[in-house]
């Protein structure tokens, strides 16, 4: 039985807590997503807390312990010191939930509370109907008490001075507003962590509001992005991606087009090409190696991050393209059609005559106007081509459709007016005329001389 106990009370949560704890690296960051994939079936113990005090979960252990047999573990023969053991302990963990908040949901803490206050008042009870223990038990239970509280102030004072950067980072995963004063002044591989996760997470999942986050609170934060880290340890943390990255290359591209993919400018691979053979198969494993030497600073790690999310949003369309035309009765043929490719430079309609006499016109007239005069300069063109013909083709369009009537703007078409009625027609040109006046032309933009 004592045995069974010693595995019960003591080694199942101190084998949980290690751990739980090697999946928080001291100093280091890392995402709740993440560490709910690490911790693994011992996830459940740390979600409901927040990111700081996530071992608390060993605290409410400690309390169920004490009440189901590490009390008489310790004080066999003492239901006094049992009782009271139990006071002290359940009378700890309801004063640090209530100053520190470590449940994550206000609902959740106040149930946590009032089922441990129920459990002080339970302890108590016993203590009021047993006997007193002898003096020599109580002189060692008041020691062993006062290491306890000095143990305990000791653990409050080190959470304490912690506090301040776990609300920095606190506030930077809500994407809610930080004092970046505050931010330098406690600048740590924790809070830059914070900081360059949150970045990641926005270009992986890009939102307006998320884009308007990291350019105005995160990017202007230059102590985190100028730090260098190690090329083989960024690797090694995005090793999911980059191997995805790596199973979608194109087998018979060049080692140059495969780095391309990967790296696109932001690094420099052109040792690598140098120092590798040019059919050697690359792999993770290749790509840590060689860059194991590299120095990466934080922003050279979102822009790859940037470029990888690009290519796998790039790579889930061209998936859904080929399910449409995979159902697609004509999606063979649309297969077949060779790319489109506009020019991207299009043809500028200039005389340079015209140009020189606007700028002897307006000497000083800013870049703007003159632009401005282009834009308008086709509409203007058109018009007046359409002003010219609208005789001929009206013309044309009664000898296609004998006997055709016209319309204006305003008629009802109960009573439609032949074609060859004179005052129709003229009716018809005013109209016309009336339309382009009311139009805007390049004369009526202010002259900037």
């Amino acid at each position: 039985v004592a045995g069974m106990l010693f595995v019960y009370v003591l080694v199942l949560p101190l084998g949980a807590l290690l751990w739980l704890k090697s999946n928080r690296p001291a100093g280091r960051v890392t995402p709740p997503r993440e560490l709910t994939e690490l911790d693994g079936v011992l996830a459940s113990l740390t979600t409901k807390y927040t990111q700081q005090y996530w071992w608390f979960e060993l605290a409410g252990v400690a309390v169920r312990l004490s009440y189901c047999g590490g009390a008489v573990l310790l004080f066999p023969t003492h239901a006094t010191l049992r009782c009271t053991l139990c006071v002290i302990v359940v009378s700890a963990y309801v004063a640090f939930s209530l100053s520190h908040k470590p449940v994550a949901q206000e609902s959740s803490r106040a149930v946590t509370v009032l089922a441990h206050v129920l459990l002080w008042l339970l302890a108590l009870a016993v203590i009021v109907s047993t006997n007193v223990a002898s003096e020599r038990v109580q002189v060692g239970y008041s020691c062993a008490l006062f290491v306890f509280s000095l143990a305990i102030g000791a653990f409050l004072r080190q959470i304490k001075a912690k506090e301040a950067e776990y609300k920095l980072a606190a506030a930077i995963y809500a994407r809610e507003p930080f004092d970046e004063e505050a931010f330098e002044a406690r600048s740590s591989a924790y809070l830059h962590d914070a900081v360059a996760l949150q970045a990641r997470d926005i270009v992986r999942e890009p939102s307006s509001a998320g884009m308007a986050y990291l350019k105005t609170r995160l990017a202007p934060l230059d102590s985190v992005w100028d730090e260098e880290l190690p090329a083989g340890m960024i690797l090694k943390t995005c090793a999911t991606t980059v191997e995805a990255l790596l199973a979608n290359l194109d087998a018979d591209a060049t080692l140059e087009a495969r780095l391309k993919y990967l790296f696109n400018d932001v690094v420099d691979f052109s040792a690598f090409l140098k120092a590798s053979d040019k059919s050697i198969i690359l792999s993770f494993e290749v790509l840590v190696d060689f860059f194991k030497g590299a120095r990466w600073t934080r922003f050279t790690r979102l822009r790859l991050e940037a470029i990888w999310a690009l290519r796998k949003t790039t790579g889930g369309m061209e998936v859904m393209c080929d399910d449409v035309l995979a159902v697609e009765p004509f999606g063979t043929m649309l297969r077949e059609q060779e790319d489109i490719k506009g020019d991207s430079e299009l043809p500028v309609f200039r005389r340079d005559d015209v140009a020189k006499l606007i700028h002897a016109l307006a000497p000083n007239a800013p870049e703007s106007y003159r632009q401005s005069v282009d834009q308008k300069a086709l509409p203007e063109l058109l018009k007046s081509l359409a002003t010219v013909v609208f005789p001929e083709l009206q013309a044309h369009l009664w000898g296609l459709i004998p006997g055709g009537r016209t319309y204006s703007h305003g008629d009802s078409g109960d009573e439609p007016k032949p074609a060859d009625d004179a005052a129709h027609l003229e009716a018809v040109e005013v109209s016309l005329d009336h339309a382009y006046v009311r139009k805007k032309t390049i004369f009526d933009t202010e002259n900037p001389m």
